[in-house]
């Protein structure tokens, strides 16, 4: 009796501290701790007070993903994301004035180098290399300055965790969670690659994102398949283009393009910042503003203009892969996989999760493809009998259109009706 007041007692604090946790989660409550302040130069601040543990977790929002891409430069939305984790011109430097000149040198040497490799009629392979040898030597000059990195060593030394951004079609997140005493340093880096990025190890980047490409898509049939499928479903609309960007597009895109990009995008009044945890509005939002106001406005961007048309013809997307898909395994408890394991272990074998290549046993061969034996239906223990069913009776008595020739066993004429 003792223990049964106990397990009421027990469930009636669960019920309350249930209906604590809804009324705090309620929209009212929720908006009471919601702060939302639009800067002058167009940027929208929201702090949202959750004091249950002593840190903060922020949402950056620019309103620009991989439809917003410029023609002919798939991919720069997302290759600018990876930039932004480059520091900026007081983060990942040691002497900004003098790598500003040597990111411009490595400018005009890709420019030449990148006139000539496109040329499909006169192009000189000598002179081609010539001006590779000038870019590569432009960008090691440029790498002398590089602190490698250090954004996101200085996040993470301070109690960052979850460092990562994402590209969709029309959005660019960025996101990470800190401890709460760090909202300040937070506030310095993330105004600091909105308002002040620099392009450093463009080009090296740009080959961190080729490799993603083919470990995403080019080595992984899903990918492949999604890619080919939204090729097929849109034609002029721009989520035809995949987000990671088409390959000759990407191995061409200079980060002066990176540049306009950002210029055009990353403008205040396109970026909303929402910083969700244990910290006050009151305090925290005179601290956001100190960094993030500074940043210059501009023009919001032009909205999409471009309209899919309607659909007037049946599409098919079919792709064919070399490979050996197998059959499914038992889906199986965990008590049951023991217990069969135990009293069944020679009939858990290849045969029951074969691939469809390996042939069928015939009937009467104790035999199967792998050489492996095979049991009567009726010695397959129940959980495995629906991976395989027996082989039909042969319709003894019947010719060749299926009527009957005439009476044999009893077991025959039984089958026969």
């Amino acid at each position: 009796m003792l223990g049964m007041k106990r397990s009421i007692a027990a469930v009636d604090l669960c019920a309350i501290a249930l209906i604590g946790v809804a009324k705090a989660q309620d929209l009212a409550s929720f908006e009471k701790r919601t702060t939302v302040k639009v800067l002058p130069n167009g940027l929208t601040l929201i702090v949202c007070e959750r004091p249950e543990a002593p840190v903060f977790s922020f949402y950056t929002l620019v309103d620009a993903g991989s439809a917003n891409d410029p023609q002919g430069a798939s991919g720069i939305a997302h290759m600018f994301e990876h930039m932004a984790f480059k520091g900026s011109t007081e983060i990942g430097t040691t002497n900004y004035p003098a790598e500003k000149i040597a990111l411009a040198k490595v400018e005009v040497a890709y420019a030449a180098y990148d006139a000539e490799y496109r040329k499909r009629v006169g192009q000189s392979p000598a002179k081609l290399a010539e001006l590779q040898k000038v870019f590569q030597q432009a960008q090691a000059e440029a790498q002398k300055f590089v602190i490698p990195n250090q954004f996101s060593a200085i996040a993470e030394e301070n109690g960052a965790v979850g460092i990562n951004a994402s590209t969709a079609e029309d959005s660019t997140q960025y996101f990470w969670s800190m401890p709460s005493n760090r909202l300040e340093l937070w506030a310095y880096l993330e105004s600091q690659r909105i308002g002040h990025p620099v392009e450093r190890e463009f080009y090296k980047e740009r080959n961190v994102v080729q490799e993603e490409r083919r470990m995403r898509v080019d080595s992984a049939p899903i990918g492949r398949m999604v890619e080919q499928f939204l090729a097929t479903a849109y034609v002029s609309h721009p989520y035809r283009r995949p987000g990671v960007g088409w390959e000759s597009e990407i191995s061409q895109v200079s980060a002066t393009e990176a540049t306009a990009f950002h210029a055009k995008y990353y403008v205040p009044s396109n970026i909303v910042i929402a910083v969700v945890g244990d910290v006050k509005a009151a305090e925290a939002m005179p601290v956001l503003e100190r960094y993030f106001a500074p940043i210059p406005a501009g023009p919001k961007p032009e909205p999409m203009t471009t309209v899919e048309p309607p659909q007037v013809a049946e599409k098919f997307v079919t792709i064919r892969e070399a490979t050996q898909p197998g059959l499914p395994s038992p889906r199986l408890s965990r008590p049951r996989r023991l217990r069969l394991r135990r009293h069944h272990r020679h009939l858990l074998q290849r045969p029951y999760r074969a691939p469809l290549s390996q042939p069928r046993a015939r009937p009467g061969d104790r035999r199967g493809g792998a050489g492996i034996q095979r049991l009567p239906w009726r010695q397959v223990p129940r959980p495995l009998r629906r991976l395989r069913r027996p082989p039909p009776r042969p319709l003894a008595g019947r010719d060749a259109l299926g009527h009957p020739q005439g009476a044999g066993s009893p077991e025959e004429r039984r089958h026969l009706r």
